[in-house]
């Protein structure tokens, strides 16, 4: 049944990103906190300005053709799942796909109702419909960490091509 949902998700995104304008931006972020938590107000804002920025700092990255600054959003050991691509793993090899990706003329991606969870007081997980100017997708699972110096990185990126444009 469970699949049958997630295909039936997928044919509405599709449907969504292909009706939105294109002005809709990363900044129509929608926040909310995991159910039970026991997060203050301000752990709460410290995680969301954190994940914010580094978000914002990683599409500005890859808008600009930047691979290297977009991968320096990634922690040293983090995962990657990008469908149909495959699995990366540690900070090289997420580079070297976005290199590749940046190389094939891929540019221009916005977040489509980014949705921020904050999990913890130093975890959010952002999931969000997105597009660019060769192809749009999903994005099921960015998982960003607050490190010491109040910076946040990322440890899990899954996302899927829904279809090429």
């Amino acid at each position: 049944m469970l699949g049958h949902f997630e295909n039936w998700a997928r044919v509405a995104l599709v449907a969504l990103v292909l009706t939105l304008p294109l002005g809709v931006r990363a900044d129509d972020l929608l926040v909310v906190v995991s159910e039970g938590s026991t997060l203050d107000e301000n752990q709460v804002a410290r995680v969301e300005k954190a994940v914010t920025a580094a978000s914002t700092a990683w599409i500005g990255a890859f808008n600009i053709g930047d691979a290297n600054s977009a991968a320096r959003q990634y922690t040293e050991d983090a995962v990657m799942e990008a469908k149909p691509f495959g699995t990366f793993t540690g900070r090289t090899e997420i580079e070297g796909f976005w290199q590749n990706i940046i190389a094939t003329g891929f540019a221009d991606v916005t977040y489509i109702l980014p949705k921020l969870e904050i999990v913890d007081e130093t975890t959010g997980i952002i999931s969000s419909g997105w597009r660019m100017n060769k192809a749009f997708g999903i994005i099921t699972r960015e998982v960003w960490k607050v490190q010491a110096d109040g910076q946040a990185l990322l440890v899990e990126d899954r996302f899927e091509i829904l279809m090429n444009r």
